[in-house]
């Protein structure tokens, strides 16, 4: 004995759509679990985009279905037309689920937070390496410099003599006198960088005779 099955099955609109939401609250559901909602940002684009592929997974699932389906609580007409208005009706149920996904907006912001992510890589950088790289900077300058005045004053003293004249210039001549001062500005500049040496030596010493004074001041006080 022989049975005959129906080519398409009868169905309202409402349960077309009652199926739809169905489908669609299970694979949210399952998506929820895979990967929650609240160890994103909002609007994170990879979450956003499996989203959406799911969505496209549940249309192309419903897709099949509907040529196995009639239903029955819309106009009659050309098949395909009816199958797209029964797109359009799932639609709206689509809308409630799924914000529509701009992919040039998605591009947008997905740029706008790599350039943020590079400035503040180049702001933590420049907060590491900013003031060394400033001082290694000014000490260069600053040796530079001194390398250069050294040499200036080398050729200047090489223009003169340790003794009071020289047998091209005389005492009134105001090129000796010009090159004598140098020569006196040139010394005492040296004395003063000798003697501030000598004292940084000898600083500890000092330190430690003062504490031996206040040690026996202290001392004396006491009797």
């Amino acid at each position: 004995m022989s049975f005959a099955y129906p080519d398409r099955l009868d169905i309202t609109v409402a349960q077309l759509k009652g199926i739809y939401e169905q489908l669609q609250e299970v694979f949210n559901d399952r998506l929820d679990l895979v990967l929650p909602e609240e160890q994103f940002e909002p609007n994170d684009p990879m979450r956003r985009e499996v989203q959406v592929n799911v969505q496209n997974f549940v249309n192309d699932v419903m897709d099949m279905a509907i040529k196995s389906l009639r239903v029955i609580d819309v106009d009659d007409g050309v098949e395909e037309e009816d199958t797209m208005g029964i797109k359009e009706l799932l639609k709206e149920s689509e809308k409630k689920n799924v914000e529509p996904f701009d992919l040039e907006l998605n591009e947008k912001v997905r740029q706008a937070y790599q350039e943020w992510e590079d400035q503040t890589v180049k702001v933590a950088q420049l907060r590491e390496n900013g003031p060394r790289k400033v001082n290694e900077l000014y000490m260069s300058e600053a040796s530079t410099y001194l390398n250069k005045l050294d040499s200036r004053i080398d050729d200047l003293s090489k223009e003169i003599t340790l003794d009071d004249k020289t047998p091209q210039y005389k005492d009134d001549d105001e090129d000796y006198k010009t090159i004598r001062n140098i020569h006196e500005a040139t010394s005492t500049y040296h004395e003063s960088l000798q003697n501030l040496y000598d004292t940084e030596q000898r600083i500890p010493e000092i330190r430690s005779n003062i504490d031996k004074l206040k040690h026996l001041v202290a001392y004396l006080e006491k009797d």
